[in-house]
């Protein structure tokens, strides 16, 4: 009786102490993986330059744009690596073929976020939580 608790008492330590250690694993990797992809839709010198870059391929017969909001995504300073950028974009179409604007406007107002890295400024979708990202980042220090 005594073996059987104590046997029950280690397997509840060793759970209690991999569970934290395989999450932190898994956030690590979580981490490096989505700052990798990102890279390989490249590296801009700033955010608003990247969602130049993200506009100019996103529009067919670009007439104006406006960089209308950049800067870090909390304004209280949380996360200073973490920027959404907003524009208005006056255009011909979309590069799938959609009509720009809507019933009201004849612009669009595009917004992206974009993370701060060692090597510039990458373009995150918002389908990867760069907010998450950026936390995980500052959490394990990730300034690559």
């Amino acid at each position: 009786m005594m073996k059987k608790k104590f046997s029950n008492a280690i397997i509840l330590v060793l759970v209690l102490l991999w569970v934290p250690l395989v999450c932190v694993g898994f956030a690590w990797i979580y981490t490096k993986t989505q700052l990798a992809v990102a890279k390989t839709r490249g590296v801009y010198e700033s955010a608003e330059a990247g969602m130049r870059v993200r506009i100019e391929e996103g529009y067919v017969g670009i007439q104006k744009l406006y960089i209308e909001n950049v800067g870090p995504n909390f304004p209280n300073g949380k996360l200073p690596h973490v920027w959404f950028v907003t524009a208005r974009v006056y255009a011909d179409k979309r590069a799938d073929g959609r009509a720009v604007g809507n019933e009201r406007n004849d612009f669009d107002f595009p917004g992206s976020f974009f993370i701060k890295t060692g090597t510039g400024w990458v373009w995150v979708p918002e389908g990867a939580f760069p907010v998450l990202l950026g936390k995980l980042m500052e959490f394990f220090r990730i300034t690559e």
